[in-house]
């Protein structure tokens, strides 16, 4: 079952319309978030929601409403479908242009269009998990934060659209990118993780990295299993020489990766501190929904 909000309105996917001078649609002057749900209940909704209005401030962009309020409107969206575990996608433009006056100012706009998309959600199979993911480094080097910081969650993919283009990107399940001095740094939707004699590790804040909150998650997980995690930048040789890689990201969670290029990870099998780290998170993940059916008025089942 599919459903889709555009400034309000709920339509079917096939009658949803956006104007065609949406600045979205014409320069990929939007930003987004991707939520997904447990039961009903929106998972660590209000970081998202944190992070989507720090990407509305770095470009400018007047979202229209408060956070508060986005929070009715996303909730009211969700109980127009009874389904338990779902995905939904807030996309905001600055809005359209004036007709027949297709510029790039940003004065040129009216008010955001905001549109929702929600979906059943659908997860990578069990066996995934069990033997783990494959991926391979591509050629396309990452955006820096120079020119396009990747912290701001936008519209535009193009970057990490042409890293999937090769031809024989199929034989994978992703990839993921260096950066200009030749540091590992994210994948295309997730970020990465290597583990190398008992310690974690994974690049730095400041690198040029979407700073994932299912990545914030783990160090947290770390932490409360006595995991040593750390910051620090690697290059994909040390990747390749890893112990254990994986990556993270609100659907996949946490994911195991066995492969990457041509060089087993490992043992090739799922390693140790990976599966207790994935446990950490399960268990994170019930706390949180327990305090939700208490504290979050706004929840589906209410």
């Amino acid at each position: 079952m599919a459903l889709v909000s555009v400034n309000g309105s709920i339509y079917k996917p096939e009658d949803a319309k956006i104007s065609v001078y949406d600045r979205g649609f014409l320069f990929g002057d939007a930003i987004y978030e991707v939520f997904r749900s447990y039961g009903k209940i929106l998972f660590t909704l209000e970081q998202h929601l944190d992070r989507l209005y720090r990407s509305a401030n770095a470009i400018q962009l007047d979202i229209g409403y408060t956070p508060n309020e986005l929070v009715e409107q996303i909730y009211d969206f969700y109980k127009k479908e009874n389904i338990e575990d779902v995905y939904i996608r807030l996309q905001i433009s600055r809005g359209n242009c004036a007709k027949e006056q297709i510029n790039l100012s940003p004065n040129n706009t009216g008010k955001a269009n905001i549109v929702m998309y929600l979906h059943d959600l659908k997860l990578p199979s069990p066996q995934t998990y069990e033997k783990g993911m494959s991926l391979y480094c591509t050629h396309i080097r990452r955006n820096t934060k120079l020119s396009m910081d990747p912290n701001i969650k936008s519209g535009n993919y193009l970057n990490n659209i042409i890293a999937l283009l090769p031809k024989d990107s199929s034989k994978y399940h992703d990839t993921f990118f260096l950066d200009h001095e030749e540091y590992v740094t994210e994948g295309t939707t997730f970020n990465i993780f290597m583990v190398k004699n008992g310690v974690v590790q994974t690049c730095p804040n400041q690198s040029d990295i979407l700073q994932g909150i299912t990545r914030d998650i783990v160090f947290h997980c770390a932490d409360k299993a006595n995991i040593d995690i750390k910051q620090d930048k690697f290059r994909l040789k040390a990747l390749y020489n890893a112990d254990e890689v994986f990556i993270t990201s609100s659907t996949k969670e946490i994911m195991p990766v066995t492969k990457i290029d041509q060089e087993v990870i490992g043992s090739g099998r799922p390693g140790a501190i990976t599966k207790k780290l994935i446990q950490q998170y399960k268990d994170f993940v019930q706390q949180y929904l327990a305090n939700a059916k208490s504290q979050h008025p706004w929840r589906v089942d209410v």
